[in-house]
């Protein structure tokens, strides 16, 4: 069997961001931040000559998980491999063999 092109086990993405009251007032207390997951628990497995496709509703993790895959971002829990390797550490090295264009329609 051919070496995977991506894998990832129990992949997830937390973020922490700053709570505002309704006048727009940031709260300083503890209770002022809130954690958002932006992508919990993705288990994939993509092997040579497959063709897959991200598809989902805003807010779904499409473009967190692309980011996790080429190393721009970093897994808060989680593996991903991408050519067997760390995306985050081999960033550049995977650079090569990787194509990512991000950006709404109009932008394109």
């Amino acid at each position: 069997m051919d070496e995977l092109i991506i894998r990832t086990e129990n992949l997830c993405k937390s973020y922490t961001a700053v709570d505002y009251d309704i006048k727009g007032i940031r709260r300083f207390t503890k209770e002022g931040k809130k954690k958002i997951h932006a992508l919990e628990n993705l288990n994939l497995e993509i092997a040579p000559g497959e063709l897959v496709g991200l598809i989902g509703a805003n807010g779904a993790g499409k473009s967190t998980s692309i980011k996790l895959l080429t190393g721009i971002l970093h897994p808060t829990s989680g593996n991903v491999f991408t050519f067997g390797r760390d995306p985050a550490r081999f960033r550049r090295k995977n650079a090569d063999r990787i194509g990512v264009m991000m950006g709404q329609r109009s932008q394109l």
